[in-house]
């Protein structure tokens, strides 16, 4: 005859039974729990599985047979149970608590790095458009500079003029090369005026500078916050398949958990069971002890694995920090390329009538020269020098020639290039550049 039937022990197999079916396959922990084996002890105790094929007989040796056969296979499958599986358990949860909190330190590292990397980028772009901005405000220095040098110019240029019509009116050859002489004079101080643009141009030349290297470094700022978005894309891209893995693995631990609880239920009947019969009461311990290591593994999986979910989950969810970093940080340098766009605009602006003034400067050095010649010639003529010392002071001094008197008729007649000489045109080109003041 066969053992007695517990129909509650072989509910908890059916059940246990159905859990490790649910098991994701390859899942780790190094269990030495074997389900098979289990079922087939627990169906030997519970009387559910003949031994040997068929009910028992009432032949007496045949019952006896059967009794040292299930004793035997009894002893037999309880060998194969050992008591590492609260062990392999515990391994198994540290091993998935550690990868958890990999993930969350690497999310938090993750979110700092680009936090910094953001900062770096705005920061160069900031630098630059200050770079661009200063250089503005500077060439507003010049350009008054520019101005005031200008109205220097234009009141030379009348005071010429006014020599000019003084040089027409005047009659005799010495009043004529005094007047050379104040318009020398005046040249003179057009020839310094224009002398003195060195600096300035040179001031424009760096700042031009200073701005052509401020939109060679923002091409690099470009490329790096490419480089920088593309890189946190692809580091929460990775982050997010790491989380996935850990939910999938903890997920499976948690299962395993509930399966390790059920089968120490079901080992805990069966020790039972084995106490209260003779033939297998000697089994009764292990199965205790087999009972308590399925039931403590059972309880650290359940327990572990949703304290290392959330840890999970906090690491998956703090990807949304980095997630909206990358979000504000491009409308953050659109905005900030932008206003350094806006700054360039605004240099070329007021660059451009700089240079032009400038390059206008340099006309009039040519045509200051060329009212020059024409006095010195002038003076020549009359039979006169001039010279102006470092004060601006004009000396005019007569040539001697023993031919006075008959010079000074002759000069009288002279036509003088001064007089002809176009002032506005050769000497006032700003009529169409106007200098911001």
């Amino acid at each position: 005859m066969g053992l007695s039937t517990n129909t509650d022990l072989q509910a908890i197999f059916g059940q246990v039974d159905g859990l490790l079916a649910k098991l994701p396959s390859g899942t780790e922990g190094g269990s030495s729990f074997n389900a098979g084996e289990f079922f087939k002890l627990g169906n030997i105790l519970n009387g559910s599985l003949d031994l040997e094929g068929g009910s028992s007989g009432s032949n007496g040796d045949q019952t006896a047979n059967m009794i040292k056969s299930t004793i035997n296979t009894v002893m037999s499958l309880l060998d194969k149970i050992t008591n590492q599986e609260a062990k392999a358990a515990r391994e198994e949860v540290k091993k998935n608590k550690k990868a958890a909190a990999e993930l969350q330190k690497e999310q938090e590292k993750s979110r700092a790095e680009l936090q910094s990397s953001i900062d770096t980028i705005q920061r160069d772009i900031e630098t630059e458009s200050t770079v661009v901005t200063d250089s503005t405000k500077s060439l507003e220095d010049v350009n008054k500079e520019l101005a005031e040098k200008q109205a220097e110019l234009n009141a030379i240029v009348q005071k010429i003029e006014k020599q000019q019509k003084l040089l027409a009116e005047a009659k005799t050859p010495e009043e004529k090369a005094a007047i050379l002489g104040q318009i020398q004079g005046l040249s003179g101080q057009i020839s310094e005026l224009v002398g003195s643009l060195g600096e300035l141009q040179s001031q424009v030349e760096e700042l031009s500078q200073s701005v052509e290297n401020a939109v060679t470094n923002i091409e690099t700022a470009k490329g790096n916050a490419v480089t920088v978005q593309q890189d946190g894309q692809m580091e929460i891209l990775k982050l997010v398949q790491e989380g996935g893995t850990l939910l999938t693995q903890n997920t499976s631990t948690q299962v395993k958990g509930v399966t390790n609880q059920g089968v120490g239920a079901g080992l805990q009947a069966a020790a039972e069971a084995a106490s209260s019969n003779m033939f297998s009461a000697g089994a009764a311990p292990k199965l205790y002890r087999a009972a308590n290591d399925q039931s403590t593994a059972g309880e650290t999986r359940a327990s572990g694995s949703l304290a290392n979910l959330q840890t999970v989950l906090q690491g998956i969810g703090g990807l949304k920090d980095n997630t909206s970093l990358l979000s504000h940080f491009e409308t953050a340098i659109g905005s900030a390329l932008d206003a350094f766009s806006g700054a360039v605009g605004s240099w070329n602006t007021s660059v451009d009538p700089v240079i032009t003034s400038i390059g206008s400067f340099e006309a009039v050095k040519t045509g200051n020269e060329e009212l020059n010649a024409a006095v010195t010639s002038d003076l020549s003529s009359l039979g006169y020098t001039a010279e102006v010392d470092e004060s601006g002071e004009v000396t005019v001094t007569k040539e001697d020639n023993g031919e006075e008197e008959e010079q000074n008729s002759d000069n009288s007649q002279i036509e003088l290039q001064t007089s002809q000489f176009d002032v506005q045109s050769k000497l006032n080109p700003f009529e169409k550049v106007k200098i911001e003041q």
